[in-house]
């Protein structure tokens, strides 16, 4: 993740401590990029208890833990998984990233219907949940 004080970042970064418990490892690159995000993976493969998987709020930052991940000799993903989230850089890495494909549009309409309903002073229904779809790539293995 990144330390910003964006909702969708204090969100993701809330979800997986929801699943993966609050001890859970977050792994926080200094801002948004490739580079920043493998500086820090390449912290966390070489500290004594290494991740087995990183789930990236963007796939800007699973970039640079792939990069880390090949400087570091640990194979992807034998030894190390890898998404990230966008589906935008996915199918151009090496190995093809697996990633979560997010639909900006559809939640642009939905803030749109919301943002209609509030100025014509009608109950909109809320949370809107808009759908997302995972695609899965070689960075990650998949049991059936």
């Amino acid at each position: 993740t990144v330390p910003f004080e964006l909702s969708y970042v204090v969100d993701y970064t809330n979800g997986f401590r929801t699943i993966a418990g609050e001890d859970a490892q977050v792994v926080v690159a200094n801002d948004l990029t490739d580079l920043a995000a493998q500086a820090a993976a390449a912290e966390a493969l070489a500290s004594e208890e290494p991740p087995d998987a990183f789930f990236c709020i963007h796939d800007r930052l699973a970039v640079g833990a792939l990069l880390a991940a090949a400087a570091a000799g640990v194979p992807v993903p034998d030894r190390l998984g890898v998404v990230g989230i966008g589906d935008s850089l996915a199918s151009h890495t090496h190995p093809g990233l697996t990633s979560v494909r997010v639909f900006p549009e559809r939640a642009g309409e939905a803030a749109v219907s919301l943002l209609d309903a509030m100025l014509r002073g009608v109950e909109a229904d809320v949370p809107v949940l808009v759908e997302a779809q995972l695609i899965r790539r070689e960075s990650t293995r998949w049991r059936r």
